[in-house]
Parts: structure tokens; C-alpha cells; sequence
């Protein structure tokens, strides 16, 4: 997720399926932006870590890597896209 004009922070938005929630909830609380500077975007880093915070400001920081591996109810990504 770098830029392709030679490095630099790229970011992008993770949206989680309706289901993976105990509620409904809207697009933007599903919905978290993530920066490629997280550990599971560079190989050589020795860690899996992606953190986001959610569109609608209200969960900052989350480690997700951590919720989408739950073994009994994990995250399910519905899609994903690059922010310019």
C-alpha cells in the first residue's frame, strides 16, 4: 500500500459485512481507515498488526488484525478500497 510514485503513507478503508455485528449498525461505524504504515503491510517487520479507526469517529485506534482472526465470531471484510 505504498505510493507508486516512490513511498510515502497510503491509506485506505476496510468495510466490515453487516453480519459481523451483534447489531445494526450504519456504513461509516463498519467502515475503518488504516494507514500502510501498519506492521502487516511491511514484510520485514516481524508482526500483524492493522489498526483503524472507524468513519463515524467513534472507535479510534482498534487493533482489527485481532477481531478478524477470532476463532469463534471474526470480522468479515465485505470490501476494501484506497483513499486519495
Amino acid at each position: 500500500m505504498h505510493n507508486a510514485e516512490g513511498g510515502g503513507t497510503e491509506t485506505a478503508v476496510i468495510v466490515f459485512t453487516e453480519d459481523s455485528f451483534d447489531k445494526p449498525l450504519p456504513l461509516e461505524a463498519r467502515s475503518f481507515r488504516v494507514s500502510s504504515e501498519c506492521k502487516a503491510f511491511h514484510p520485514l517487520m516481524g508482526g500483524y498488526s492493522i489498526f483503524g479507526s472507524s468513519l463515524d469517529g467513534k472507535n479510534k485506534c482498534v487493533r482489527l488484525d485481532l477481531y478478524m482472526r477470532d476463532p469463534v465470531e471474526p470480522l468479515k471484510v465485505d470490501y476494501c478500497y484506497l483513499e486519495k
